[in-house]
């Protein structure tokens, strides 16, 4: 009996890698949804010139969830000289595993207006802001939804999230969130 040939062994190993991507990853393919289930501060806020306040978030139905609160900026947010960051860790076997994914982006009106439309807009509407820069003031917010719409793919699960606005390389906000990828049924 001959050997096979290296284009069978070939084809093979991807017919393999295919079933095994299918089995190990269900939870990682499809449409989905991006829930933010609740808000934390993060360890420190001195020194934060955007703070939000009397924050609660209701559970409107299955998968929405709506945020009443205020925010107050202290100091005007531009999109030049500023910079989000995003810690992701994602829950697993009893825990949080930290370090999951990690992003420093600059620009950060741009970067929330690129990534997360939708949400963006519903901001806009409710505090009658156009854009960038954000003024100095105080906003209500009332049943905001805070579903995002975000343009970048995760795999199903839940995260445990800091996000981190900085302006001119000092810390301007922070906070926590839970945010639960789930499929879209």
């Amino acid at each position: 009996m001959r050997p096979p040939s290296d284009s069978f062994v070939l084809k093979l190993c991807w017919i393999f890698f295919i079933i095994v991507g299918i089995v190990e990853n269900k939870t990682m393919s499809g449409p989905s949804q991006y829930v933010i289930k609740s808000l934390e501060k993060c360890e420190s806020t001195e020194g934060h010139k955007l703070m939000l306040d009397k924050y609660r978030i209701t559970k409107f139905n299955r998968t929405v969830y709506t945020y009443n609160g205020n925010m107050t900026l202290i100091e005007e947010l531009t999109n030049e000289g500023t910079e989000i960051n995003f810690s992701f860790e994602v829950w697993g076997n009893g825990g949080w595993k930290k370090n999951f994914f990690n992003k420093r982006f600059k620009n950060t009106c741009s970067v929330l207006e690129q990534y997360s439309p939708k949400y963006v807009e519903a901001i806009k509407k409710q505090t009658n802001i156009t854009g960038c820069p954000l003024p100095v003031g105080t906003y209500e917010f009332k049943d905001l939804v805070i579903n995002l719409d975000m343009a970048v793919s995760m795999p199903y699960g839940l995260y445990r999230t800091t996000v981190e606005f900085f302006k001119d390389s000092e810390i301007f906000f922070c906070m926590r969130l839970i945010l639960d990828v789930l499929p879209v049924k």
